[in-house]
């Protein structure tokens, strides 16, 4: 049997952060794998196999509450390293965290393949140590990222072409797109009734979150230029993981009872389930993303597979996904509120309600059928290599 460890965040009991993940982990446990997770922050280890957890605790619990926690966590690493030496054929890093970088020897010596998946945060977010320690990309038998232009900008804070020379383009697969396959064009007004949408108005969504990265003050700035912007109702979604209220969604809320008095809107600060993500998506017309930096947003695809139009930012790395699914690209966002209009124009038009469903059929062929096997197929290979 091949033992698989990955590192990655988690919530207890034996689960990842992201479904996303745990869809993989799941799959490959039902392919015949051995899993173990080990998270870096618990400093913990669940045997998905034995449903036991293993605490890498070197010292009282009360200890890791103090401003010195992260020092002492990566003593916790290092322990867990030297004790669990080649005890893995392969362990994959899910989001390459600054205290691997620091010891990739150490990270190597866990297994016969070592794999590193690369996320936005992962380069995005620079630092001296992201900068400055990169041994563990040689170190590496496969890098995983998930798309060819995403994997070449991370290349290029690396010496050579490390990078490249092994990468692997696999999606990430998302089985919350279920919820998305009994949609049709004709029962979008359905969903607009049970949210209680206008039905006399266009839906525009600004943004996925609360975060910065959304620019919201400025899509607000730009959506009032809208001409006859009665004809609409714009929904923004400021939830966050921690389905709690903070600053920031505060912040947002009060902008909008200023700059929208006399708008139609609707505020999401609730964090919703997918089945809940998936009426809005289905509910929506049109779907604007400008965020400053991203790898690609899985609710652009959410918005595809609900038969919305997409106005999305130039500046981001959406190459491989813009290159088969038809979407209004602007180079500023000053250009925003124009490209709306243009879009609630041709809304009802043949061309339109084509497109709609042309890219509709395009993410499912590329980004739901077969992703699983992908991963599966990359597994694999790395077991015949072994």
């Amino acid at each position: 049997m091949m033992k698989v460890l990955i590192f990655a965040r988690s919530n207890s009991p034996f689960k990842t952060v992201r479904r996303d993940h745990d869809y993989i982990i799941s799959n490959l446990i039902s392919s015949g794998y051995s899993v173990d997770i080990y998270d870096p922050k618990q400093r913990i280890l669940m045997d998905l196999d034995a449903k036991k957890i293993h605490s890498y605790n070197l010292f009282p619990v009360f200890f890791y509450k103090l401003k010195i926690n992260i020092f002492l966590n990566f003593l916790s690493l290092i322990y867990f390293c030297i004790k669990n030496k080649k005890k893995y054929n392969v362990v994959q890093i899910n989001y390459l965290r600054e205290e691997y970088l620091v010891i990739p020897q150490l990270i190597n010596n866990l297994s016969d393949k070592l794999v590193i998946c690369l996320f936005g945060s992962d380069i995005n977010q620079r630092t001296f140590i992201k900068n400055k320690f990169t041994k563990i990309y040689d170190k590496a038998d496969a890098i995983i990222a998930s798309s060819l232009n995403f994997a070449k900008t991370a290349n290029s804070y690396v010496k050579n072409d490390v990078i490249l020379d092994k990468l692997h383009v696999l999606l990430l697969p998302q089985d919350h797109f279920k919820f998305y396959r009994d949609f049709t064009f004709e029962n979008k007004k359905e969903s607009k009734k049970k949210l209680n949408y206008p039905l006399d108005k266009i839906i525009v969504v600004l943004g996925t979150n609360s975060t910065e990265n959304e620019q919201h003050e400025k899509m607000f700035e730009e959506v009032k230029k809208i001409p006859d912007i009665s004809r609409f109702h714009f929904v923004i979604n400021l939830s966050n993981h921690l389905n709690t209220v903070l600053d920031r969604e505060r912040k947002i809320e009060e902008l909008l009872k200023t700059e929208f008095k006399t708008i139609s809107y609707s505020i999401n600060i609730r964090f919703l389930s997918y089945e809940e993500m998936a009426l809005l998506r289905h509910a929506t017309d049109i779907f604007v993303n400008m965020r400053k930096i991203d790898q690609l947003a899985l609710s652009l695809m959410e918005s595809n597979l609900g038969f919305a139009n997409v106005i999305t930012g130039k500046w981001l790395p959406y190459n491989d996904y813009t290159s088969d699914v038809k979407t209004t690209l602007i180079n500023s966002i000053d250009e925003l509120s124009s490209a709306i209009n243009t879009i609630a124009n041709s809304l009802q038009t043949e061309d339109n309600l084509l497109t709609l469903n042309q890219n509709r059929m395009k993410v499912i062929e590329k980004y739901d059928n077969n992703v699983i096997n992908d991963w599966l197929n990359f597994y694999k290979k790395l077991n015949i290599e072994n």
